[in-house]
């Protein structure tokens, strides 16, 4: 198993979203070789990428933010990937490590590295998985079987056809194996080379360059791919396989077509619930502790909590094709499990679900509190409220520069306990939901959350910041510069206008050179 080894070595020394100085076509022609494992693919400058690179590519097509680039596939794409080429679930747990967050999300590409863990994880799964595999195909005993078998099961693995010289090498070991071995040992050999290629494991988005050199458009296998993991979290399907062959994904609306496909999905339905409970905090919440003398019900409710809001929320994008407005009114604020992610072992907080509003929802920045600055709340008082005891510990003058701006939005929710359960009295007193929103475009009074998801419902800035997130999310990469700010919001106008519905504005963005076009940027 040294071309295992050996693969799973240049893994993981391969840095995440390389930008690719070669064309897709050049990297596609030299990458997987079976006899070393190694891809040349991956083999580009990893690190962030150049803003000033990226301005002058920006320059060239307004629209084109993201750089050309070589990301590894996250946990779950890679999970939906094997279980998809296999036809069943692994024999054996591959123990992919948790992708880390980066605002929130856990699809940075720079951040999804082959770690020596990974490439330990795969090392020891790679044999068992391609026995799998092997086991599933129809007999063979013949060089020519062979290289149809072998080939099909790359076209899949690569998500794009195997070159000639690639198929070569692959048929090359096994036949070698097979010298030595009977034909589903040998089978599996060859097998155990695809499957441990960097081709597998990684996505390429190097497309063909322009005239300029600058802008590069991804060609019909990498939108087939980038489509299908963006609509539907699987790989391309057969029939998006055969748009792509056919060129009908380099046209707008033939991206359109196979998104609305595939967004009627069980696929999609788990996409936008990941996004769902990312944005909204909700992916540690298994760590959230909760008083058991008061809520000696929270470890078995919490899972419900969290799908329950992941359905609501999916039920009223794709199959309400709801508004942002229509969201926000339908109780998107009001769910129990943002409301408990957000809250204290005990007490509610206003602090943290003013400052979710303040930070996920209008993309303002709150600084963290000076080093220096005592920020944990007193014991709690029977005789007094939460809203009165946040009053009260955050009314000097150096707290109220960042607490006047989440507080009097987090005091809509104090109808809601430390579990997001409706109280009508706090401590004994009757609970105050009354409220003000500043430094927004929607500035005002409000009483309790219907009143304030109402006024947030009419803000452009909290639709634009909702694209913004769903695209930091979607795309693996934050919206770092203004340039990129502006562009996604000019492609997004009739969504932050609230002309257009969720689903439709991420079909829009399917549509748009945003999604086609990378920026081709050396280092």
């Amino acid at each position: 198993m040294r071309t295992i080894a050996l693969g799973i070595t240049l893994l993981a020394l391969g840095l995440p979203a390389c930008k690719g100085g070669e064309s897709s076509s050049e990297a596609s022609g030299s990458a997987g070789s079976a006899s070393s494992g190694g891809s040349s693919s991956t083999a580009g400058q990893g690190g962030g990428s150049s803003t000033a690179a990226l301005a002058a590519c920006a320059a060239e097509s307004p629209s084109t933010i993201i750089p050309a680039r070589v990301r590894r596939l996250s946990k779950r794409e890679f999970a939906r990937s094997l279980e998809q080429l296999l036809g069943a679930p692994p024999v054996v747990s591959v123990d992919f490590p948790v992708d880390p967050l980066s605002g929130g999300y856990d699809t940075n590409a720079n951040d999804l590295r082959v770690t020596s863990l990974l490439a330990n994880t795969l090392f020891d799964s790679i044999p068992a998985l391609a026995a799998q595999a092997v086991a599933s195909m129809a007999p063979c005993d013949a060089s020519a079987c062979a290289s149809q078998l072998l080939g099909d099961f790359a076209r899949r693995a690569y998500r794009r056809a195997a070159s000639a010289q690639e198929l070569s090498e692959i048929v090359g070991v096994y036949a070698a194996a097979r010298a030595a071995s009977d034909a589903p040992t040998a089978l599996t050999r060859a097998v155990s080379v695809i499957l441990q290629s960097p081709d597998f494991l990684y996505a390429t988005e190097l497309g063909a360059p322009d005239a300029t050199g600058k802008v590069v458009t991804l060609l019909p296998h990498e939108l087939a791919t980038q489509l299908a993991f963006l609509a539907s979290g699987m790989p391309p399907d057969a029939e998006l396989d055969a748009a792509a062959e056919s060129g009908a994904l380099g046209s707008p609306e033939g991206r359109e077509a196979q998104a609305r496909r595939l967004f009627k999905t069980a696929g999609a339905r788990a996409v936008w619930g990941t996004f769902a409970a990312q944005w909204f905090e909700l992916a540690e919440i298994d760590k959230l502790e909760k008083d058991a003398s008061v809520f000696p019900e929270w470890k078995t409710e919490r899972p419900k909590l969290v799908s329950d809001a992941q359905s609501f929320f999916v039920g009223q994008v794709l199959d309400q094709n709801a508004s942002f407005s229509a969201l926000l009114n339908a109780g998107l604020l009001t769910q129990p499990a943002f409301l408990a992610r957000h809250a204290q072992s005990l007490d509610d907080s206003p602090v943290q679900r003013g400052h979710f509003v303040r930070v996920r929802m209008l993309c303002q920045d709150i600084p963290p509190p000076p080093p220096t600055l005592k920020i944990t709340l007193p014991p709690p008082d029977p005789s007094l409220t939460t809203r009165e005891r946040i009053a009260a510990h955050t009314a000097s003058e150096t707290c109220q520069g960042c607490h006047s701006r989440m507080n009097p939005i987090g005091y809509a929710f104090e109808g809601f306990d430390a579990m997001g359960r409706p109280r009508t009295t706090d401590n004994g007193k009757p609970v105050d939901t009354t409220g003000e929103l500043v430094d927004t475009d929607v500035d005002g009074t409000f009483n309790g959350p219907e009143e304030l998801a109402t006024k947030l419902a009419q803000s452009a800035t909290v639709r634009e910041c909702f694209a913004r997130q769903w695209f930091q999310f979607a795309s693996g990469m934050p919206l770092g510069t203004d340039a990129a700010r502006a562009a996604l919001a000019k492609q997004a106008e009739p969504f932050v206008q609230g002309s257009q519905s969720v689903a439709e504005l991420v079909v829009s963005l399917l549509r748009s050179d945003m999604f086609s076009t990378r920026c081709r940027v050396e280092n």
